[in-house]
């Protein structure tokens, strides 16, 4: 199935809902370009896969990088394959939460949005199709 990379406790703002946790799970060859990237660290990069929530838990599992334009602080991926609802992407050292684009942009228009930086801090956007809220919170991310 993918390395799992961490479980995830994501805390939510809605007393009704309790915790959220999030299971992430890579495809083998995308996980080890994610990890050389946070290891090597030059253009942030982005990847994409499913999200189902199952058993009070999100699973997530990155499967493809779509093409895409990398710079140290932007990446443009050229088109968004369809049927895909959740998105992963890597930022530089010390930004670990979405920037503006990200919110107006992914957080937007996937059920699931992670962000990391290269230390593995990072935030998870998870939509609530119920009341088109987005819970977000923080995590550290454990490369194996």
């Amino acid at each position: 199935m993918g390395k799992i990379a961490d479980l995830l406790k994501i805390k939510i703002s809605k007393i009704t809902r309790g915790e959220i946790k999030v299971e992430l799970t890579f495809a083998p060859d995308v996980y080890e370009v994610l990890k050389h990237e946070a290891t090597n660290f030059q253009n942030e990069i982005a990847a994409i896969g499913t999200a189902e929530f199952e058993d009070g838990i999100w699973k997530v599992h990155i499967i493809k990088i779509p093409e895409q334009e990398r710079f140290p602080y932007l990446v443009r991926v050229k088109e968004f394959p369809k049927g895909f609802n959740a998105v992963f992407h890597l930022h530089p050292y010390g930004v670990q939460s979405f920037s503006r684009m990200d919110y107006e942009y992914l957080n937007q228009n996937y059920d699931v949005s992670i962000v990391v930086d290269v230390t593995g801090n990072g935030m998870v956007c998870v939509r609530d199709n119920e009341n088109e809220v987005f819970i977000v919170d923080g995590f550290k991310l454990k490369w194996l």
